[in-house]
């Protein structure tokens, strides 16, 4: 049986694994048919309860109230980003809101929302890219979980 301390030092990994395969699985899923499964998103929430419940056992998130104040942070994250998806209709889809909300419960809404905005400029980068080289029309979307992946990637990095 896994010591506690070992588990404690596993946690963030264990974390930032689970995040990591989830939006890889988002991006291919994004980039194939356009749309994030809520299969996908479901899981991916049912693993950060699991998650959730590993790391208060082991003490890294501390207390309940904690674990409560990173679900009800990404309730209003996810919707502060349907809002968005309201105001702006084709440019940000369902999926992309509910990805944001599950970004917020593996990272913090801080660190959802610089991933997201990490992401944006590499999507605009890449779309005007595209657009400058006539390799897509200005009226086509583009799949936003590859970007979102980007996003956390170059987050690591900055």
């Amino acid at each position: 049986m896994a010591s506690a301390e070992t588990l404690r030092h596993f946690c963030p990994v264990l974390r930032q694994g689970f995040l990591l395969a989830l939006l890889l699985a988002a991006t291919a899923a994004d980039i194939r048919k356009k749309r994030i499964p809520n299969r996908l998103l479901l899981a991916a929430l049912a693993g950060r309860v699991l998650l959730g419940l590993l790391e208060l056992s082991c003490g890294i998130l501390g207390t309940v109230p904690e674990l409560v104040g990173i679900w009800l942070d990404s309730m209003l994250l996810t919707a502060a980003f349907f809002l968005l998806s309201m105001l702006f209709r084709k440019a940000l889809g369902m999926g992309d809101v509910k990805l944001m909300g599950i970004l917020a419960l593996f990272l913090g809404a801080g660190e959802a929302c610089r991933c997201f905005y990490r992401g944006l400029l590499t999507a605009a980068a890449v779309s005007l890219t595209l657009l400058a080289g006539k390799r897509i029309r200005i009226e086509e979307g583009i799949a936003f979980a590859p970007f979102l992946l980007a996003g956390y990637l170059l987050g690591g990095f900055l």
